[in-house]
Parts: C-alpha cells; structure tokens; sequence
C-alpha cells in the first residue's frame, strides 16, 4: 500500500509541490468504495474504479485549490486533510465498515498452487496492485510527453508556462493521479484488514 501512495506522492513532488491530504482521500475512498459496493455488488475492477474515482474527485479539488489560490501546496493539502477527514466523521458518524462482499475477502490470486502444507501461495492482490503502480508511473514519468511536462513544471513553473504549458492541466493531472493512487490504496488496505475506519 504504501509503495502505491509514494509513487502517486513521486509525481506530485517532480512537479514541484507536496500532498499531505493523501492519507485522508484514502480513507474517503475506501469507505465511498465499500458502501458503493455494498449497494450495487461487482467485482474488484469496479472496487478500484469507485475508490479511484472518489480519490480523483479530491485529487482535484487539490489541483483547483492550489492552482486558483496561489498558496503553497503544503498549505492548501494540509487544510484539505483536515476537512476531509472532518467531513467524512461527521457523514459517517464514526461507524465502522465490516460488511464486505464474499468475492471481495477471497481476494484475487495469481499463479496459485497449494503447497504440501494445505496453503495456497501466489502472487496476492497488494503485490499485483503494487507492481501494475510502479509500472504505470514508470511509463508516464519516462515515455510520455505528459511526464516531460511535469519534470519542467517542477523544474522552473514560470518558464514551463511561458513556452505554452498549461500549468492548470498539469496540475490537474498531477493531484489527480495521486487521488488515483489514494483510491487504489484504498482497495488494497481494506482487503488486507477486512474493516474500513473512518
């Protein structure tokens, strides 16, 4: 989990601020994810693509508050986990979440095979979801146009803006992926604990 949220923090530092909210999107996002699912069921890609898309919501709001603002972005993220985190105990009133769907606690497992022992071994949901992450932002970062923005971005915001960059977009991007990162965290804490504690 944790690998997930630093390179969602990675890109974000590259660009040249700081979110400290992220602790608090995680939790909105697994707490949105499992009521969402307890209502409408599915399966663990619907899982990531609720708590993803809570956590881009915040990740956004991020992006706009900074941009907009002109404050520094510790400041606006610092401020922004404290009133998430505010607003999802007075939503939720403090309950805790235990009721997950059966699909949900037998969890995902590839190249499975059961040992002399009687357990089952392979590579489980937390190491799928950590090297898919690592590979993804690989990727952006190194071989996309949108990673060379944000390495200028974070290297001098008055020049990339000059020479045309649209600081708003890339911000956007940038909260927003590490929203992203937030919500598939999210998942992957609440299959590990089987509770979701706002």
């Amino acid at each position: 989990m944790l690998t997930i949220l630093a390179c969602g923090l990675f890109v974000v530092l590259i660009s040249g601020g700081i979110d400290i909210s992220f602790p608090a999107m995680t939790i909105i996002a697994q707490y949105g994810m499992v009521l969402l699912l307890q209502k409408i069921g599915g399966n663990f890609a619907v899982a990531f693509a609720l708590a993803g898309g809570i956590g881009i919501l915040l990740g956004l709001i991020n992006a706009l508050l900074v941009n907009r603002l002109r404050v520094p972005s510790i400041i606006i993220t610092i401020s922004t986990l404290n009133i998430f985190y505010g607003l999802l105990l007075w939503l939720s009133k403090g309950v805790w979440l235990y009721d997950f769907p059966p699909w949900f606690e037998q969890g995902v497992m590839l190249f499975k095979y059961t040992d002399a022992d009687g357990y089952d071994y392979g590579l489980g949901l937390p190491l799928i979801a950590m090297i898919t992450v690592v590979l993804l932002t690989a990727f952006i970062m190194n071989f996309t146009s949108v990673g060379r923005k944000i390495y200028a971005l974070g290297g001098n915001r008055e020049s990339a803006s000059r020479i045309g960059f649209s600081v708003l977009k890339l911000q956007l991007f940038v909260y927003g992926y590490m929203g992203l990162m937030s919500g598939a965290a999210g998942v992957v804490q609440s299959w590990t604990v089987m509770t979701v504690a706002p």
